[in-house]
């Protein structure tokens, strides 16, 4: 079982729903790097977002975890 652990709370990889995948990498050879790669949602506060920033020969992948923190009546959060 795929585990990250993202500032204490551990994430568990097999868990996520595709949201977005470029077309190009489902295909074997045909891979095109662009800003827009895959998207996985884990949970409803969780998103994985994965891109490629530079040319195609040169460049750097950009993974941003972005998470929405959900409060409760007191204020405090449900995340724990």
């Amino acid at each position: 079982m795929p585990v990250i652990n993202l500032g204490g709370r551990l994430v568990d990889l097999a868990e996520g729903q595709l949201m977005y995948v470029e077309p190009s990498l489902l295909e074997p050879g045909l891979a095109t790097f662009k800003e827009d790669l895959l998207q996985v949602k884990f949970s409803d506060n969780l998103l994985l977002d994965v891109g490629w920033y530079g040319s195609e020969q040169q460049g750097f992948f950009r993974v941003v975890v972005e998470c929405t923190l959900i409060a409760g009546p007191t204020g405090k959060s449900l995340l724990g």
